[in-house]
């Protein structure tokens, strides 16, 4: 995709907000066109997510910092290797910890946790 000097380079080569697009002056009628895929409500990416990765990569930046990747998607990003069956599933597990409300958008599934519950890794993004 041809990409001019006007777009901000923050916004390059990865999946992005239109709301931060937005801020960072591109207008609307752009975020509109077909140049742009959208892998998730609100959300406009440069390629179609194919991998576990590339799913959870394009709906992290909606992530508030009390929600985290979870049950198959991240054992996927933690490169557990998964059943077949649910190799195929292509919606990204994501759980809220605390008393908001779980993720509800198309693509995803939400959950809840209570904090006392929960455990966390981290681990680097893939290159």
């Amino acid at each position: 995709m041809h990409v001019d000097a006007t777009f901000p380079m923050t916004l390059r080569g990865r999946p992005f907000r239109v709301r931060e697009a937005l801020r960072r002056g591109v207008s609307a009628g752009r975020l509109r066109s077909r140049a742009f895929l959208r892998p998730f409500h609100g959300i406009r990416a440069w390629t179609e997510p194919q991998t576990h990765d590339e799913r959870a990569r394009a709906v992290q930046p909606r992530l508030r910092p009390d929600q985290a990747f979870s049950h198959t998607t991240a054992a996927a990003i933690l490169g557990f290797p998964l059943p077949r069956r649910l190799e195929r599933d292509h919606r990204v597990h994501v759980t809220t910890i605390g008393t908001d409300q779980a993720l509800r958008v198309r693509g995803t599934i939400g959950h809840r946790a209570r904090e006392a519950d929960c455990r966390s890794s981290t681990r680097a993004p893939p290159p």
